[in-house]
């Protein structure tokens, strides 16, 4: 069957072979732009560049079109100061992500104290403090001296069973009632490591959405990590209404499914997951900012990515 455009353009080419007027045909409202929804960036990646030159990155980010970013680190800098170099490119941060545990580096993470977290949120303007990836357990191995950080993480994901699940949405549900009586909520990044099954059924993911507070706790989805795992997004996002407030737009090439952080990047459009699709889907579930975002390692400048990324998103129809 046509659809209404397909149709239309039929009708016009019987109206050109026949001399008659062409039909008007409106342009299609745009996800990102005339329909309303803002495109963020999640500035992880371009962190290096961040590093040097923060006012320089925000502004390079809002000449690609983004509207807002999504932190991981304030860089040394007090939120005020976040909010000033924000301010001045035009951009604005609803979501800084934080570690659950400390990695040792300069990451704001949950060992730290909450009300220095809360005080810069506050000063930025983030309405959530996003758990970048679970929480590791109390009794996880160290780090070995020459182990790769996401290897690292790789191994302990391998070990989370559902006890350890569990304690995860236990600390989202009082983190969460905390962040509320300041006006903050406390968000979720999934990886892949949450989908792998368990001995008893179901995955550390069933336990997080079906175990945490709705009242206080959201999700962000990282769409890549759920393709990478052999999940469909669309089925999730429509099975858990209202939950997923956040999304990571990011593209992946097919691969064998894993559970252990290994992902096989591809830039949007070019990778199996049809944003089309999942964009709209998103919406009705509730989803209201989307991040951009692609894991390294890059074949080229990550900037060079991040604009094309805008371009092809802002032009994706309703």
């Amino acid at each position: 069957m046509l659809n209404r455009r397909h149709c239309l353009i039929a009708i016009g080419k019987a109206a050109f072979a026949a001399g008659l007027p062409l039909p008007a045909m409106a342009a299609p409202p745009h996800f990102f732009g005339t329909a309303g929804a803002e495109l963020g960036l999640q500035l992880f990646m371009l962190d290096a560049q961040a590093r040097t030159d923060l006012e320089g990155t925000l502004r390079a980010v809002a000449s690609m079109g983004y509207r807002e970013v999504e932190i991981a680190n304030l860089y040394g800098r007090s939120g005020g100061t976040i909010a000033a170099m924000l301010r001045a490119a035009g951009l604005s941060c609803p979501s800084i992500h934080v570690q659950g545990r400390s990695r040792g580096d300069d990451a704001p993470s949950f060992d730290g104290p909450l009300g220095a977290l809360v005080g810069d949120a506050q000063a930025i303007g983030a309405r959530t403090l996003t758990l970048a990836s679970f929480r590791f357990p109390d009794n996880a191995p160290a780090r070995l001296p020459d182990e790769r950080l996401r290897k690292y993480v790789a191994r302990i994901g391998n070990l989370m069973d559902a006890g350890a699940w569990r304690r995860n949405a236990d600390f989202l549900n009082r983190t969460g009632a905390m962040l509320a009586r300041e006006g903050l909520r406390i968000g979720y990044h999934n990886h892949n490591a949450e989908f792998a099954p368990l001995p008893e059924g179901g995955c550390g993911m069933d336990i997080l959405l079906g175990e945490t507070d709705p009242a206080c706790v959201d999700f962000e989805l990282d769409v890549g990590w759920v393709a990478a795992a052999a999940r469909d997004p669309i089925a999730l996002l429509r099975a858990h209404q209202g939950r997923f407030t956040q999304l990571h737009v990011k593209d992946v090439a097919a691969a064998t499914p894993d559970y252990a952080f290994v992902q096989k990047s591809a830039p949007l459009g070019l990778g199996v997951l049809d944003w089309r699709e999942i964009l709209p889907v998103a919406r009705k579930a509730g989803a209201v900012h989307y991040f951009f975002e692609q894991d390294p390692p890059y074949e080229e400048d990550p900037a060079g990515i991040a604009a094309r990324a805008h371009s092809y998103l802002a032009a994706l129809p309703t």
